[in-house]
């Protein structure tokens, strides 16, 4: 596929390419060939953020929906006025999927890229903030970079999904190992000051 050209593409014809390759990702997927499914969903991504700039609806096409900027963006096409409501629904509802996919997919590598993953969930979170399937891979990604406390307070978004649950209590558990862990270091230092104290005056007398 020559990029160079799918700007100069139809909104329609981009937004139904980017839904065919939404569709090959997840068949790639399905078929646990996720390198290859992540290339898909880039190139899924790559069209949508292409629609909207031959009508010059917004400044770099609706592309300004994505990585930050989605409320903003989607204010700044309303008062423009060029993009079918609809058409725009889609894009977000696609975009959605995508970087939702793209975090799966990077879960399921040998060593996942945590913070990665927590980015794309950012992205469907900004437009979706009760997205079940982000809120548990971002608080699952929290847990195993040991934040322990920022995994609790994402999940807690969702907290009556079993799944969620479970990162909820394993987070908990955690945070209580880490509390121990600091009492026993603190005791063993004031025990440890203590003893010095007493050489220092039995050496003095």
């Amino acid at each position: 596929m020559d990029f160079s050209n799918a700007d100069k593409m139809p909104d329609e014809d981009k937004l139904e390419k980017a839904k065919q390759f939404k569709q090959e990702g997840n068949d790639a997927y399905k078929n646990k060939n996720y390198k290859l499914a992540i290339g898909k969903y880039h190139r899924a991504l790559l069209h949508l953020k292409g629609i909207g700039q031959l009508q010059g609806a917004m400044p770099g096409g609706i592309g300004s929906l994505f990585n930050g900027d989605m409320i903003q963006g989607m204010g700044d096409a309303s008062r423009h006025g060029a993009l079918d409501p609809k058409l725009m629904s889609e894009v977000v509802d696609l975009k959605t999927d995508c970087y939702n996919n793209l975090a799966a997919c990077l879960l399921q590598q040998e060593t996942p890229n945590y913070e990665k993953i927590i980015q794309y969930c950012d992205y469907v979170l900004e437009g979706v903030p009760t997205n079940v399937k982000a809120i548990y891979r971002k608080g699952m990604s929290l847990f195993h970079l040991k934040d322990y406390d920022k995994a609790i307070e994402t999940l807690k978004e969702a907290h009556t999904d079993p799944s969620i649950q479970k990162y909820i209590i394993k987070s908990r558990k955690e945070l209580d190992e880490q509390e121990k862990n600091m009492k026993k270091a603190l005791s063993g230092m004031f025990n440890s000051k203590q003893t010095d104290s007493k050489v220092k005056d039995t050496a003095d007398t």
